[in-house]
């Protein structure tokens, strides 16, 4: 009888002793993704993937590949075999490229909230990925924050196809297909590999390291070798004149993958941002005729000095508890409201005015925060939470 995984999408001392199961499935918090090489802070670097179907497209000069990290953590934990998600996601993804452009949801889901991976495949390759933090799929408000996330890749993407896989539950969305395990299929579950200076290490028992000796050759002459050219073309891309000279690779994504880090490991403020996620959907919903289009829980990282400076401080906070100029943000919302014959600016100051007094943030606006779309005016914002 086939053994059963067990999904893991955060990690803490509770969940890793709740691991029962001799294999894992990681998702959610526990894996890192981009299409940039980056292994964020506490993660662990493993080899990355193709991004590109095709056995002749994969050896294109800069064909894409998937980069992967796990937390460092799991390292700890003895006699379980891992497979990630994502890795997944990737290969059915680029087995359906004939039927089109693809939207993937996946993730896992927690006790307070939901982890959702989002896949974009286009030509035949991994275009895009992203990540997002919803309330837990039982909240009242979880459809208020999803559907605007689903609408606007809809948007975004309106020839594309959409799907949802395992282990999310089935949101039960017309347009989304909810291919569930098929996704997941022939996934490997095996003993995570430990990178030192990107160069590889298996974590194996003394036992079967002895025996290992035996096949030593036919091991590494193919997969030694394998990893080996993978880490060249790394090195020899991150010094590309192209590159360099154009100030290296972006670092938005990463920037936002960092503040996921830090965000992750600061238990209180993981603990209060999702507490705060209904309080502050309920506080933004209450201004008449506003759609939630996102809300970021974490915010995205940027640079406090890029910001214009109208921010907005709760009435019933102190002047002492005002943001200062060099503190990153907690959470990011983008709303959208009906056209006035207001400026923009002034607009959103009286928007922004209701929002903080029914959510008790403070509020910035973002850099470039606002735009006009079809009779309606999008602003985006960025929560300060007082503790």
């Amino acid at each position: 009888m086939a053994i059963k995984p067990q999904v893991l999408a955060n990690i803490s001392d509770e969940t890793l002793r709740a691991l029962s199961s001799k294999k894992v499935l990681l998702a959610g918090e526990t894996v890192a993704a981009s299409l940039d090489p980056w292994v964020p802070e506490g993660f662990v670097q493993q080899a990355p993937r193709e991004a590109v179907a095709g056995i002749l497209a994969q050896f294109e000069k800069n064909a894409p590949k998937v980069h992967l990290s796990v937390d460092g953590r799991l390292f700890d934990v003895t006699r379980i075999r891992f497979a990630i998600a994502l890795e997944g996601y990737i290969a059915w993804g680029l087995k359906e490229r004939r039927k089109g452009a693809t939207i993937l949801f996946g993730g896992a889901g927690t006790a307070h909230t939901t982890n959702v991976s989002i896949l974009v495949f286009t030509n035949g390759r991994v275009t895009e990925i992203d990540e997002k933090v919803l309330p837990e799929a039982s909240s009242t408000y979880f459809r208020d924050v999803m559907s605007p996330m689903v609408q606007e890749l809809a948007i975004k993407y309106p020839a594309a196809r959409m799907v949802q896989a395992a282990p999310l539950e089935n949101w039960n969305i017309p347009g989304v297909e909810y291919v569930g395990d098929e996704a997941l299929k022939g996934l490997s579950y095996r003993p995570l590999v430990r990178v030192f200076n990107r160069r590889a290490a298996y974590v194996v028992p003394g036992g079967v390291a002895a025996i290992g000796v035996l096949f030593y050759l036919a091991v590494t002459t193919v997969a030694w070798n394998n990893y080996s050219r993978e880490v060249d073309e790394y090195d020899a891309t991150m010094a590309d004149p192209t590159i360099t000279t154009q100030g290296g690779i972006d670092t938005h994504f990463l920037d936002a993958m960092t503040a996921r880090r830090q965000y992750m490991d600061q238990p209180r403020r993981q603990s209060a941002l999702a507490e705060k996620a209904a309080g502050i959907v309920r506080g933004v919903g209450a201004l008449p005729d506003v759609q939630i289009l996102e809300l970021k829980l974490p915010a995205p990282s940027v640079n406090p000095s890029s910001q214009i400076g109208i921010t907005v401080n709760p009435e019933q906070r102190p002047q002492t508890q005002q943001i200062t100029a060099d503190r990153t943000p907690d959470v990011w919302i983008s709303v959208a409201l009906p056209k006035t014959a207001d400026p923009a600016i002034n607009q959103a100051k009286a928007a922004m005015t209701v929002m903080a007094n029914n959510t008790g943030m403070s509020l910035r606006l973002a850099h470039s925060g606002w735009r006009e779309d079809k009779g309606r005016r999008i602003f985006d914002v960025e929560g300060f939470i007082h503790e």
